[in-house]
């Protein structure tokens, strides 16, 4: 079973909510965590590397400008979900071979 490398991810997810969160920080330790268990050429290391935000976006100053924003960032959603998207393959195939 993969019991630390989900606990590490789980910690990823969790940091995803902190107030003074920095996206390239968190991209930069989520990588190296996926490097490690899934190899350079991970799929999922491209999508964590992809994400970005677009600040000409007018969705994204209007979410921004709503309030709670880390609850309607389309970053942190994204982050979210490719990481709980590899903590499900991880809990039902295991470590990769």
């Amino acid at each position: 079973m993969a019991e630390k490398e989900i606990a590490l991810l789980k910690e990823q997810i969790e940091r995803l909510g902190e107030e003074k969160f920095d996206l390239e920080a968190w991209k930069n330790r989520t990588v190296i965590f996926l490097e490690r268990v899934f190899g350079k050429d991970s799929p999922r290391l491209k999508m964590i590397q992809n994400l970005h935000y677009d600040y000409s976006s007018w969705s994204l100053r209007d979410t921004f400008a709503g309030g709670s924003a880390k609850d309607k960032d389309p970053v942190r959603i994204q982050a979210k979900e490719i990481l709980e998207a590899t903590i499900a393959e991880l809990e039902s195939l295991g470590l990769p071979q």
